[in-house]
């Protein structure tokens, strides 16, 4: 009987502890989500700006800042497809948040808390590059 109560006691102790990294996992993936999130607001709006400045000085398409513009814009929009929330992290919008930014609050893929990591540090990765890349043009 105490054999019993004592396995009883440690796998709710394991199942406790598993359950803690699991969510130190998903806490880091949503660190970098936050992160990839107050990017893609920064670039979108560089974006915005560049075409503003395309527009104001009548850039040709067949210009090299228009075609470079372009194929950001490209680059972004794909990356957006890959962007998705850490489950149990979603996020809100905040009163007129979601006018400055626009994007698909899409669910994540059935991934353990070791990929969820990984996917969303490249993702991170990814969008940071395009950041570089638009910072590059001024």
């Amino acid at each position: 009987m105490k054999k019993s109560i004592f396995i009883c006691i440690l796998i709710t102790g394991l199942s406790a502890c598993q359950n803690n990294q699991k969510e130190q996992l998903l806490k880091e993936a949503f660190g970098y989500y936050s992160e990839s999130d107050r990017i893609h607001v920064a670039v979108e709006t560089k974006l915005d700006s560049l075409d503003q400045v395309i527009i104001a000085r009548k850039v040709p398409s067949t210009d090299s800042l228009h075609l470079k513009v372009a194929a950001l814009k490209s680059e972004f929009r794909t990356w957006q497809e890959t962007f998705f929330e850490v489950p149990g992290y979603e996020h809100q919008h905040t009163a007129g948040e979601h006018e400055h930014h626009h994007h698909e609050h899409k669910t994540a893929p059935d991934l353990t808390p070791e990929q969820m990591v990984s996917v969303q540090k490249e993702i991170l990765d990814h969008i940071q590059k395009i950041s570089i890349k638009i910072s590059g043009l001024n």
